[in-house]
């Protein structure tokens, strides 16, 4: 299960749901566990006696913790102590099985549960009363702990000259009328050469014309995209927001794209993202003429009404793309290619400055 804190951006997943489910847990568990960035482990007595019986049968809890330390300081394991102080476990020590997890097919190190116990106690973490638990002051030190980790991240990145977004740009756009304008952005911006990182390098642009892998479920890949571009290029026309007007009853995957990127914008923790509009022909949309309502995509983070989306969609400082006879959509790539690399150095400098900002305050020791 996945929720969303809103205040922080911080993305919590759990695994409640799919406990007792074997092959659905294992799955989960693999497919997240590598991607998160802290493993937050509640040790209280309950588990700890599970613990001392694991040689004998599985323990969930342990198979978690056990492949936390197998990927080894990713993700960064922080125990919660509920009751119970790692200090008094270690003491104990003795009381858990000198033998590895009972039949763990997950695990490549087997190691013995003792072990894996004294590891855990030799993290940091917090610890909490269990009789009168603040459980508000605990949720801002993880939050803390989350953004130190991002924090330290992004000075690693400055460190290895690989602070920018694996994507530069990504481009956002309706199949049914922008198809071809994308495309020759895509070329158009792919040739455009900048010093990047003391490199000379061209852009690299996300386009799912061309970056998706044949198989690959579109919406993964589209999130994934966003997700990792330092810009989001939107194309907006006149017949390209038309199905925004019925996104409320009818989902339309154009408007998710910009939903999302817009989620991303409010909520990341380690960068920003900038959303570029692309005002094609001069074509700018009136927020009044959409309705006042939700997007009813089932993907949606429903985080505003269609009509204020636009409403910030156009208030930011867009570009004019115009197609014309003579030049036609080539030419209108052209004359925008060197706006957007303006902005994307703007971009740059921005996560420059803030790494080395991090780098020189030094403030993240292990």
């Amino acid at each position: 299960m996945t929720t969303s804190d809103r205040k922080t951006g911080i993305t919590c997943h759990h695994f409640a749901l799919c406990r007792n489910r074997g092959d659905v847990f294992e799955k989960t568990l693999t497919e997240a566990l590598p991607r998160s960035k802290i493993f937050i482990i509640l040790v209280c007595p309950s588990m700890l006696e599970s613990f001392q019986t694991a040689h004998q049968r599985t323990s969930f809890p342990l198979q978690e913790l056990e492949m936390a330390i197998e990927l080894e300081g990713r993700p960064k394991i922080v125990p919660i102590f509920f009751g119970t102080s790692p200090t008094q476990i270690l003491q104990n020590l003795d009381q858990f099985p000198n033998e590895p997890h009972f039949q763990n097919p997950m695990s490549q190190r087997n190691l013995p549960v003792r072990e894996i116990v004294k590891i855990l106690c030799q993290k940091w973490g917090h610890f909490v009363n269990i009789t009168d638990p603040d459980i508000e002051g605990l949720a801002a030190k993880i939050s803390t702990d989350v953004t130190n980790l991002e924090q330290k991240d992004l000075r690693w990145k400055w460190l290895n000259n690989t602070y920018t977004q694996p994507f530069d740009a990504f481009i956002s756009y309706r199949v049914a009328t922008e198809k071809k304008l994308a495309r020759n952005l895509f070329y158009v911006l792919s040739t455009q050469r900048q010093k990047v990182q003391h490199l000379e390098r061209g852009l690299t642009i996300y386009l799912d014309q061309i970056r998706l892998v044949n198989g690959e479920n579109w919406e993964t890949g589209f999130i994934n995209g966003l997700r990792n571009s330092s810009m989001v290029l939107v194309l907006v026309s006149r017949n390209a927001v038309e199905g925004f007007k019925t996104a409320h009853v009818r989902p339309d995957n154009f408007f998710l794209e910009m939903e999302v990127a817009f989620d991303i914008l409010d909520h990341r923790l380690d960068r920003g993202i900038v959303i570029q509009p692309v005002f094609v022909d001069g074509y700018i949309p009136n927020p009044q003429d959409f309705p006042d309502e939700c997007h009813s995509h089932q993907s949606s983070p429903r985080m505003s009404t269609i009509s204020n989306l636009i409403k910030r969609l156009v208030h930011l400082q867009g570009l004019r793309a115009y197609v014309t006879q003579e030049e036609g959509e080539l030419g209108a790539c052209e004359s925008i290619a060197p706006q957007v690399l303006d902005r994307l150095k703007d971009k740059w400098e921005v996560q420059r400055k803030q790494a080395e900002r991090i780098l020189l305050d030094g403030f993240i020791e292990e």
